[in-house]
């Protein structure tokens, strides 16, 4: 009614274009990617949360209080900063932002957010 068929929301992410295109052209998309090859393949959550608990706690927090401002510069300059203490996080995190995949880098962080802060424990028992 709007004239208009379809719409793709900000960010886009490529999968959704072609989606949209395959329903308004009537098209498949043939690729050429192997569906064994990507299963093979380790989730990234699972490769890069481990190193995402090794950083400090204060960049932990700064790179998901940008990822959920959807701080498109910031996330990219603690990536950046990450990538020179830890080449291959930083090159995994990259992607994951290059493709707007930033659940999968909250998720990731997740585990490292969850666990007490050790001084706020102590500041309990003192205080108890």
């Amino acid at each position: 009614d709007a004239g208009m068929d379809d719409f793709v929301r900000k960010p886009y992410r490529p999968h959704e274009i072609y989606d949209s295109l395959a329903r308004q052209l009537g098209v498949q998309y043939v690729y050429e990617t192997a569906v064994a090859t990507l299963e093979a393949k380790p989730a990234p959550v699972a490769q890069i949360a481990g190193r995402l608990a090794a950083l400090p706690d204060e960049v932990r927090k700064e790179l998901a209080d940008a990822l959920e401002s959807l701080d498109g510069e910031r996330i990219m300059a603690l990536i950046l900063q990450i990538g020179h203490s830890d080449a291959e996080l930083g090159g995994s995190l990259h992607g994951l932002a290059e493709n707007f995949d930033y659940p999968a880098i909250l998720s990731a962080l997740a585990p490292a957010r969850q666990q007490p802060d050790s001084q706020a424990v102590t500041d309990v028992k003192t205080a108890s």
